[in-house]
């Protein structure tokens, strides 16, 4: 069992490929499950399918979204891993991405203070044309992947599997925090190592 994933709760990954790059990128989100749902293939590709809808919207056809995987949190020794079945699918914007060490910063906030209560996630694929020198996103970028960023919370809430978004914590107590907005942030960041699998 990982204390990180404690019952009760998942961690869904969706992964960016780009044809030039072997190892593929991930993204990843804690979730809060509905009360009785167990690992199932179903609610894998449900939740799988509307994120990766929502961050193909902001990021380059170069990149394939998906497949993805989600990790259900168990009682037992070990949490159970349910590999989604979607076909990988390009992102929708035509151009030529950033670099793939760069990645448009998502915050991640809850309704409690300090750090330990704030997360990121790294999305890889931004349009290289819509970052100025200094590492400035256009706004117009950034209004898009925010939209998305909130279609993708209250559609999350919304899913009869879940009820909402939450921060997991990599040291005790492991009790996960819930999300309550995700905030893009208009600088680009650099997407370390740690994202691979």
């Amino acid at each position: 069992m990982s204390a990180r994933i404690p019952p009760g709760y998942a961690e869904a990954s969706v992964q960016f490929r780009l044809a030039s790059d072997p190892e593929p990128m991930l993204v990843s989100l804690g979730l809060a499950l509905a009360i009785g749902v167990t690992p199932d293939v179903a609610v894998t590709n449900e939740i799988i399918d509307l994120m990766g809808d929502q961050f193909r919207l902001f990021v380059c056809d170069d990149y394939t979204i998906g497949a993805g995987w989600v990790t259900f949190g168990q009682d037992g020794p070990d949490d159970i891993r349910v590999d989604g079945t979607q076909n990988p699918q390009n992102g929708s914007i035509v151009s030529d991405p950033l670099p793939n060490n760069g990645a448009l910063l998502v915050r991640k906030l809850t309704a409690l203070g300090g750090r330990r209560h704030r997360g990121r996630m790294f999305v890889p694929g931004i349009a290289s044309g819509v970052v100025s020198g200094n590492g400035n996103v256009a706004t117009a970028t950034v209004n898009v992947a925010q939209a998305a960023m909130n279609t993708m919370l209250t559609g999350l809430t919304g899913l009869a599997s879940l009820t909402g978004a939450a921060l997991l914590h990599n040291s005790a107590p492991f009790n996960p925090t819930e999300i309550s907005s995700f905030v893009v942030v208009p600088k680009i960041a650099t997407q370390r190592r740690r994202l691979r699998p």
